[in-house]
């Protein structure tokens, strides 16, 4: 199975993506930087630079997961100081903004579909 990861690099992705490929799936994941994406290019991750926070990743991200089986969006971004006063938000616009909102939600299908048809 081919999956597209966004989160590939953090707490639960820098475990998930090892055991994932040890069961034969191949694995495209979303990083931010370059330093991120050649440590996953080293253990036969596709690496996809790009942000879920950018003003409109719609079509990067429609691109890289149309070839792909599933989608596992583990992005997070837990903070240092849960406690502190918006110790979360960055967290909450990954969850909500991030990911889902831009590209899994049905407001962006058509544009995961028309990319996806024109790469066939």
């Amino acid at each position: 199975m081919r999956l597209f990861i966004a989160g590939a690099t953090g707490v639960l992705g820098r475990n998930l993506v090892p055991l994932l490929q040890a069961r034969g799936h191949s694995v495209r994941a979303l990083v931010r930087t370059s330093s991120q994406a050649d440590a996953l290019a080293a253990q036969g991750v596709e690496p996809v630079l790009g942000d879920v926070l950018a003003p409109t990743p719609q079509a990067l991200l429609a691109g890289a997961m149309c070839s792909c089986d599933a989608v596992l969006h583990l992005a997070t971004a837990i903070p240092s100081n849960p406690a502190a006063p918006g110790a979360w938000d960055a967290n909450t616009a990954l969850r909500t903004t991030g990911v889902p909102g831009r590209c899994l939600m049905p407001r962006w299908q058509p544009a995961w579909r028309a990319t996806c048809n024109r790469a066939s």
